[in-house]
């Protein structure tokens, strides 16, 4: 869904409007044209005339850049990617925690004690860790906990990729991991001040199980959100 502000020929008030971006696969064509158009062509590159200049290349665009980022895969962490893992976390924290965490917490991240624990939960068979590629370029991870109630400890990207369909092909992911496992469900939690994930998961079908609100520092209150598989 896209929005216009401004006048033009079919919007002469000028006030936002709306439409939407379809994309279809084409198998055959009707034998006559309908509606407005005048003729079909089929192109190699995109055309130069559009009906809608000022919007339609951008839609392209936008479209091109989702595609390209809905090309991900997931791979079971081992012991030598701790270090990416960690410094993945490190550069999180400081674009998407910033002002949720302490700015202490954040500045004096220490990546080797982070490192030591990653390999400790790649080891660990209570723990599975994958890392999310785009293209071989590592952009996030997931940490699952083998617990009593299945849990997803993490789910980070990078600031660039989120809000673009990611999130939620890796959380499709999870689910359909601990289905594999005989789950008929898991939990994870989320800082209360992070809008962004709160709004993620509710619109991902979690439901909010628990509450952890009255903590000292509150960076450490908690939602708790239960997914069903």
């Amino acid at each position: 869904v896209y929005s216009v502000i401004g006048k033009n020929r079919v919007n002469q008030s000028g006030e936002e409007c709306y439409g939407m971006l379809y994309v279809a696969d084409v198998e055959t064509f009707q034998g006559e044209l309908h509606s407005e158009m005048e003729q079909v062509i089929l192109l190699e590159e995109l055309p130069t005339k559009w009906t809608y200049p000022e919007i339609q290349p951008l839609l392209v665009e936008e479209y091109l850049r989702r595609e390209g980022m809905a090309q991900v895969e997931f791979q079971l962490a081992q012991v030598d990617d701790a270090g990416v893992i960690a410094q993945l976390r490190k550069k999180i924290w400081s674009t998407t925690y910033r002002g949720i965490y302490p700015d202490e917490m954040i500045d004096q991240y220490d990546l080797d004690w982070h490192t030591q624990r990653d390999v400790q939960r790649i080891e660990n068979p209570d723990y599975a860790v994958y890392l999310i590629r785009r293209e071989g370029v590592a952009i996030g991870y997931i940490t699952l906990h083998h617990s009593q109630t299945p849990h997803l400890l993490s789910l980070y990207l990078e600031e660039q990729f989120q809000h673009c369909g990611i999130g939620h092909q890796a959380l499709e992911f999870v689910k359909a991991y601990f289905k594999e496992q005989g789950a008929k469900c898991f939990t994870c939690q989320c800082q209360p001040d992070n809008a962004h994930a709160m709004a993620f998961y509710q619109r991902n079908g979690g439901n909010v199980v628990k509450q952890d609100l009255n903590n000292e520092e509150s960076w450490q209150n908690s939602v708790t959100y239960q997914f069903d598989v």
